[in-house]
């Protein structure tokens, strides 16, 4: 892996804040490519993902751009894959709730 610069700091990976979420570490890593993350809510139980409960009845395909106005929703498939109790902002650039 490269190494990093933080305000003319370099960052080892050994020392590298493992703590800030995926998107902004990649974009740490390799500042000049553009990359994005789409998940997908199928079928879930409304009852543990919020997007389903509040989404599923809209007819078709709902595409939405995740940010902070989803603080605090929970996803019903990443509560499986998250190594950490994290917001769906900070794990996925954008959702699509079928």
């Amino acid at each position: 892996m490269q190494t990093l610069f933080n305000d003319k700091a370099v960052m080892s990976p050994a020392t590298m804040n493992l703590s800030l979420c995926q998107h902004l570490l990649l974009l740490l890593i390799v500042p000049n490519r553009r990359m994005f993350s789409i998940g997908q809510c199928v079928d879930e139980r409304p009852n543990e993902c919020d997007f389903t409960r509040e989404f599923s009845s809209v007819r078709g395909p709902v595409p939405m751009d995740c940010d902070r106005r989803f603080a605090g929703w929970n996803i019903g498939m990443m509560a499986t894959v998250s190594a950490k109790p994290s917001e769906i902002w900070e794990l996925l650039d954008g959702i699509i709730v079928y």
